[in-house]
């Protein structure tokens, strides 16, 4: 006799002599952590783990077919329940045996019965066999092929009555009712000292991919509790679904004088009743509910399948079905909108041109159309054409949805906006962000400063001192409008959190490229099929923040003046401390509006308070010239003739822009509260020297 077999009977033989202690109906979860004690599971115990979820799993290392069972009293009428997950689809070669009852454990050479799931193709089922001795025979099987794909997932009560009266009950998606699957006879084996256990075939690859829970073994006791409704679902303002606790029986459940609805709706024309889910029952009026109101359904007679019938009771249910609405409206040319709804709408009144008027002279659109595929968007075309930039207001009435749920009369304003190309300078870098608080983010804030309509999407945004992850492509499609803020970040929660944003619609969240602490480059780039223009650029460093902050970290950098050169120093300052060290989508701290004047330089404020707090922070000292090529040198005295800052010495200036003096002397400190003469002398491109002199106050 093989060795494997001995070992078998001798267990069996063991088994047997403390059977007195050892059986004992059946409930284990696993919940424990083990399956040694409180039951104990014998056989290939190697195989099988409880894992962290309190689960048992099998656990083998290849090809493998495992046996764990344990010791049961098993009553005449007796009902299993299990819930197990096969995580592949079952075949020949992957497949599980549930041994419901075995009379010994030299398995498969036992008498009693088992559940087999698992066969060639996908018609993989739970089928419910005898065994006499290995020998089985085909007792009933259920629903064919619902455990044939992966994964194979079922919660399954099986019940036996005293006279052998089989019922299978199977979920297989994951909830708690149960439908009635299939029934049988036979009553060759009944109750006794017996044993309970799995059987597993695997290959290689599911070797940890059998899982168990909730073994439940009991008596079958009598059902004697009536089917409750558990909820009411509306489906349409003709239709309701009825949720039971349980299955019901499938006569009294489509008896349509089991069913009543007041407020003048009265019986179902129609109740539907499914095997597939024997729970529920959908039940069609003749009569139309009022959205937005309140009724109440009468039920009696309604039986589950052990004949316990449902008295006269009464639910309560309500009829609120969201109404449908306009919530978006694309441009997608000069005479063609996309109309986009909350929910999908009925074909008959959404394709009714006449339902849609815009103001402007436009008036109804010559066609609307449902889109097949989404039916919650409608296109429009039109007559007349929108004009570029211009609102409009489109009104919406008679609509329904899918339902018939009326659209309330509607007026939704809308912009007609296409987006133009973009030029160099129609965008400019107008904040940046590059040293942000601890764990912070940075920003970039751009501004139109024409007079198009610009995507952003069109953008790549570019740090071109880097070498590697330079370029980000800006992914938002946003059209910017004249005189309009955009701020990109990596993080927009962190640019709420610690600053004010006063129009967070301009808060868009895209990846940046990295920009150091110390210095480097911002630049706004766009394409032209092959060919790629740089729109802006602005190489920032540290040194240009206000040299008296006490911290850095978490202030910006703002330009103060929207024509003035990106890349002149003069043109940036740090963002005001006092109102938080950035202004993310609105105007900048800093900023000061140009002046014009004939001379050729011209002080726009003589007066200034170097102070960082966000009012006339430095003095602008703008300049203009007829020709190019003038050099300049600007020396600052205070009041007493001393010189206390040299501002530029022998720069080239442009044709016009700006120059700023922040406040500091010559050794970095802050001049004092005072009158002080600013001297500036020009040599022009044919070297003749002119002088300028002007004066400005330094105040508290």
């Amino acid at each position: 006799m093989p060795l494997s077999n001995m070992k078998r009977i001798f267990f069996f033989v063991i088994s047997l002599v403390f059977s007195s202690s050892i059986f004992s109906q059946l409930n284990d979860d696993f919940s424990d952590g083990n399956f040694t004690t409180n039951p104990t599971w014998q056989g290939d115990v190697d195989n099988f783990i409880v894992n962290s979820e309190g689960i048992l799993q099998l656990n083998t290392a290849g090809a493998d077919t495992s046996i764990l069972y344990t010791a049961v009293e098993m009553p005449d009428s007796t009902v299993w329940e299990i819930k197990f997950k096969l995580d592949f689809a079952p075949s020949g070669s992957n497949r599980l045996r549930i041994y419901l009852q075995a009379d010994a454990i030299n398995f498969p050479d036992v008498n009693g019965y088992y559940l087999e799931i698992g066969e060639s193709g996908t018609g993989d089922a739970l089928r419910l066999f005898r065994t006499d001795a290995g020998n089985e025979t085909e007792i009933v099987t259920a629903t064919i092929g619902a455990l044939g794909t992966a994964p194979a997932v079922a919660k399954i009560k099986i019940t036996r009555t005293q006279l052998g009266n089989w019922s299978i009950f199977a979920n297989y998606d994951g909830g708690n009712i149960l439908n009635l699957e299939a029934t049988a006879f036979d009553n060759t084996y009944l109750g006794g000292n017996l044993f309970f256990g799995f059987w597993c075939k695997n290959t290689s690859s599911n070797a940890q991919n059998f899982f168990f829970d909730n073994i439940i073994i009991t008596s079958l006791l009598p059902d004697i509790t009536a089917p409750a409704v558990t909820q009411i679902t509306p489906l349409s303002l003709n239709q309701i679904e009825v949720s039971f606790d349980e299955a019901v029986d499938s006569l009294t459940a489509v008896t349509l004088s089991n069913y009543l609805v007041n407020n003048s709706i009265g019986n179902p024309q129609t109740a539907t009743w499914s095997a597939a889910n024997q729970s529920k029952t959908i039940l069609t009026f003749n009569n139309i509910f009022t959205n937005q109101t309140s009724y109440e359904l009468t039920l009696q007679n309604i039986k589950d399948q052990a004949e316990n019938a449902i008295t006269s009771t009464t639910i309560p249910f309500d009829i609120n079905f969201e109404t449908p609405e306009l919530i978006g409206i694309i441009a997608t040319s000069s005479t063609e909108l996309e109309l986009v709804f909350n929910q999908p709408i009925d074909n008959t009144t959404g394709s009714l041109s006449t339902n849609y008027s815009i103001n402007n002279n436009i008036g109804n659109p010559t066609n609307a159309e449902l889109d097949p595929l989404e039916p919650q968007r409608i296109y429009l075309e039109l007559a007349t054409e929108l004009i570029n930039g211009t609102p409009y207001l489109l009104h919406v009435e008679n609509i329904k949805n899918e339902l018939g749920i009326d659209l309330v009369p509607q007026d939704f304003p809308f912009f007609f906006l296409i987006a133009e190309n973009i030029e160099p300078n129609d965008l400019i870098i107008n904040e940046i962000l590059f040293n942000p608080k601890t764990g912070g983010s940075d920003f970039v804030e751009i501004y139109n400063n024409s007079d198009k309509f610009l995507d952003i999407s069109d953008l790549i945004i570019s740090n071109t001192q880097r070498t590697s992850g330079r370029d980000k492509d800006v992914e938002i499609i946003h059209i910017l409008q004249p005189k309009e803020y955009a701020v990109l970040t990596p993080h927009l929660d962190d640019i709420l959190e610690n600053y004010t944003v006063l129009d967070p619609d301009v808060l868009f969240e895209n990846s940046l490229p990295g920009f150091n602490d110390a210095g480097g480059n911002v630049s706004l780039f766009t394409t032209y099929g092959m060919d790629t223009v740089m729109i802006d650029s602005f190489d920032y460093d540290e040194n240009f923040h206000y040299p008296l902050l006490d911290d850095k970290e978490g202030i910006s950098l703002e330009r103060i003046s929207f024509d003035a050169p990106t890349q002149s120093r003069s043109t940036w300052h740090s963002a005001s401390t006092l109102i938080g060290g950035a202004t993310p989508t609105s105007k900048n701290s800093q900023f000061r509006p140009n002046t014009s004047n004939d001379n050729i330089f011209n002080i726009e404020d003589n007066v200034f308070s170097p102070d960082n707090d966000g009012y006339k922070d430095f003095l602008l000292l703008h300049y203009t010239f007829e020709t190019q090529g003038y050099l300049a040198t600007i020396h600052i005295y205070d009041a007493k003739g001393r010189l206390v800052k040299t501002l530029f010495k022998n720069e080239l200036l442009g044709l016009e822009g700006i120059l700023k003096w922040d406040g500091l002397t010559n050794d970095g400190r802050k001049a004092r509260v005072g009158i002080y003469i600013i001297l500036a002398e020009i040599f022009s491109p044919e070297k003749n020297a002119q002088e300028f002199k002007m004066t400005c106050v330094v105040a508290k």
